[in-house]
């Protein structure tokens, strides 16, 4: 008697409220993906970076350095969500570009460039996508916004594949 209770509950469906808090839940799950995927990402790919400056000229690894920072993250997106099958995580590149662009669109447009002789464009390629060392900035742009970022992009990649490759049991 006590299993067909349970077994009633299943069956019926979900309320608008358990509905609405259901997805109220599943849209929080974002933050501590997008946490996670930016710091640990980006502790993974620090070493990595660190010995891409040592082993290539500064101008090679800047640009090597991007592509590298992808990979620690798509590891960790993959494993994630292959172990707790996280649909959220496939959907961090989001919120993660969306906060990059509200930092560094309105930094770039506020350059006058008296300060080093760049272009705006230069500006934005050396501070924000490439890590080139200048005298413009403190050259922080790249490690506070653009890695986690990248970090950011590889986790939801990773997660993605994870998802084709296993998908979550039904039961």
């Amino acid at each position: 008697m006590a299993e067909s209770s349970i077994e009633s509950r299943r069956e019926t469906p979900e309320s608008p409220k358990q509905r609405a808090l259901h997805m109220l839940l599943k849209g929080l799950a974002f933050v501590p993906n997008l946490v996670f995927a930016a710091l640990a990402g980006s502790l993974l790919a620090a070493p990595i970076s660190l010995l891409l400056f040592r082993i290539f000229p500064s101008a090679v690894a800047a640009c090597i350095q991007d592509v590298t920072t992808l990979l620690p993250a798509f590891g960790l997106g993959y494993l994630v969500a292959r172990k707790f099958h996280h649909s959220v995580a496939r959907w961090i590149w989001l919120p993660a570009i969306a906060l990059w662009l509200l930092v560094v669109l309105p930094d770039v447009a506020s350059y006058t460039g008296q300060t080093c002789g760049l272009s705006r464009s230069q500006y934005f390629l050396h501070e924000f996508v490439f890590d080139i060392r200048t005298n413009c900035d403190e050259g922080l742009a790249w490690p506070l916004y653009t890695l986690p970022t990248l970090c950011c992009i590889g986790y939801s990649l990773g997660a993605k594949l994870a998802a084709r490759r296993h998908p979550p049991n039904q039961e």
